[in-house]
């Protein structure tokens, strides 16, 4: 009989979000919270601006645009 040295499985360590921080001009903000309040579902500002940058990623991807 061979002795196997005990293995455990190790989760992969989940990815944490990233803290960024961002000051906009007063204007931006406001735009920012008309689009926001345009919603279903009124997200935060936080929400709003992941939403959108979300958005711009993905329009740039399909028009192949860099």
């Amino acid at each position: 009989m061979t002795y196997e040295p005990y293995q455990t499985y190790v989760e992969p360590m989940e990815r944490k979000p990233t803290r960024f921080e961002l000051r906009l001009p007063p204007e931006m903000g406001d735009e920012i919270d008309a689009w926001r309040r345009q919603q279903a579902d009124l997200p935060s500002r936080a929400e709003a601006a992941r939403r959108l940058i979300q958005l711009a990623l993905e329009i740039e991807q399909k028009q192949g645009c860099s």
